[in-house]
């Protein structure tokens, strides 16, 4: 099923770098609001930009795809965690997906996608190919509102979604 995440689990924090190993993941895609920051917001938290350095160690190439229509906020964050980026990726098409395949230089099976939707970016991601991680939003008092609509529907399918994934 195209809504169900292949992993779950509550933060990045939570990500096991082995287990993606073990499923041959290379490269990570990862949402920007609610899942790498709080919903349009420049600051990434210490402990953020600590995970994505240890990332890096780790050997997992990371970009950052966004639906943002500018890029200067999105620009700001990749610069700080020291990866790539994709604005106006326009998810859950599968255009923005396949252009960061192409920037990171994959293959759709080696790569997973991150977020905190299930519409935008579980569901764009499988469309593509790729890998899926479902991560709980940072916060849902601040959020766009197209967004806080989706979340409404989401919670018809996300108990079941949640249920059927592995949990990191």
């Amino acid at each position: 099923m195209k809504l169900v995440p292949d992993y779950y689990c509550r933060s990045l924090e939570n990500i096991n770098f082995q287990t993606l190993k073990s499923h041959g993941i290379k490269c990570l895609l990862f949402d920007v609001d609610n899942t790498v920051t709080r919903w349009n917001e420049r600051e990434v938290s210490e402990a953020t930009v600590k995970w994505f350095d240890q990332l890096k160690e780790a050997g997992f190439k990371a970009c950052l795809l966004s639906n943002n229509r500018s890029d200067t906020r999105v620009k700001v964050v990749a610069e700080k965690l020291g990866i790539s980026y994709i604005y106006r990726a326009a998810k859950p098409s599968k255009g923005g997906y396949l252009r960061a395949v192409k920037l990171l230089n994959g293959k759709p099976g080696t790569i997973a996608m991150v977020g905190d939707q299930l519409f935008t970016d579980v569901w764009g991601a499988k469309r593509a190919g790729l890998f899926t991680i479902l991560i709980d939003p940072i916060c849902l008092k601040h959020e766009f509102f197209g967004t806080k609509f989706n979340r409404a529907l989401e919670r018809l399918v996300i108990s079941k979604a949640k249920g059927r994934s592995h949990t990191f």
